[in-house]
């Protein structure tokens, strides 16, 4: 295996967005993102028993201590009946909460978090179909401004390379290369934060930090900018193998559906980018594939 390439599946940024999101318990999950909300008091499943695919579920659920059940999305992409699918997500939650004796009442509000590349004029955040009106609030990443916000937090670990931060910090630092609106400024921005980074004096959190970075913005990154983000993680060792371990354990307890199509994206990652045959039969046997679902697979890579 090549350890000076790094190829990281389809749905790695949404692993990463729920690894986080499972740490804000006793925090304001969205202040990072300028969206004022009460504290967490639990991160509840968005697991739904019906569900046969990853796009079938919710991408977290919080249940803030005043009550309300926050239902929050990360979109990178916008489709026509999106806020259909949303309202979805909703119903089906409140089915599996329904009839929970923790809980007395409901009330569900939604939140979509948008990629930098999209634009509010392209998003719809209403469906209403007379019987039934959903509404979820929006937050484009574009537009957010938290510059004074990461000033202090970088002097902070200046004046103390020692300094634990808090998971709204390291969001605000995570971040802040997705609040603008064009690749070229993204990279920029990302490299400054590596550098900010690698004032930490933990090599484990440094390491942390920067492969979580790398992973938000990579889509935004020319292979100049993915090379030189690479380069510092190569020289903390950290290695391709220790990266995909890291989502190996963020998504260890994820429904056995779930972890099936990730191994799915990386099986016909793997075929598509002409791995070793090795590589691609150690997936087959890893996602427990059957004869029938690999040649379904490679007919579905020849079709696309």
């Amino acid at each position: 295996m090549n350890r000076d390439h790094i190829k990281i599946h389809n749905n790695s940024i949404d692993i990463v967005q729920r690894f986080m999101a499972e740490k804000m318990v006793g925090q304001f999950p969205l202040k990072a993102l300028s969206y004022e909300t009460a504290k967490v008091r639990e991160v509840l499943s968005t697991d739904l028993p019906d569900v046969t695919t990853k796009d079938d579920k919710a991408d977290t659920l919080y249940l803030l201590e005043d009550g309300t059940f926050l239902h929050v999305e990360f979109q990178t992409t916008t489709k026509k009946h999106d806020s259909f699918r949303f309202a979805g997500y909703v119903f089906g939650l409140y089915n599996k909460y329904k009839d929970d004796k923790r809980f007395s009442t409901f009330t569900f509000k939604s939140v979509v978090i948008y990629a930098p590349h999209i634009k509010r004029s392209s998003v719809n955040s209403s469906f209403d179909i007379g019987a039934i009106h959903y509404h979820h609030d929006t937050v484009f990443l574009n537009e957010i401004k938290q510059e004074e916000s990461y000033i202090q937090i970088i002097d902070k670990i200046r004046q103390n390379p020692e300094v634990k931060l808090t998971d709204e910090e390291k969001m605000v630092i995570l971040y802040k290369p997705l609040f603008n609106t064009n690749k070229e400024d993204i990279e920029n921005d990302a490299i400054l934060v590596v550098r900010d980074i690698l004032e930490l004096s933990d090599e484990s959190e440094k390491a942390k930090l920067t492969g979580t970075l790398f992973i938000l913005v990579r889509k935004y990154l020319s292979e100049h900018g993915r090379k030189r983000i690479w380069e510092v993680l190569k020289q903390m060792d950290i290695i391709k193998e220790d990266i995909q371990k890291q989502f190996n354990q963020w998504h260890y307890e994820r429904s056995k559906v779930e972890q099936k199509e990730l191994l799915k994206e990386l099986l016909m990652d793997a075929i598509k980018d002409g791995d070793s045959q090795q590589s691609i039969e150690r997936l087959i046997k890893k996602g427990n594939f059957s004869e029938s679902e690999v040649e379904k697979i490679y007919k579905e890579i020849q079709n696309r």
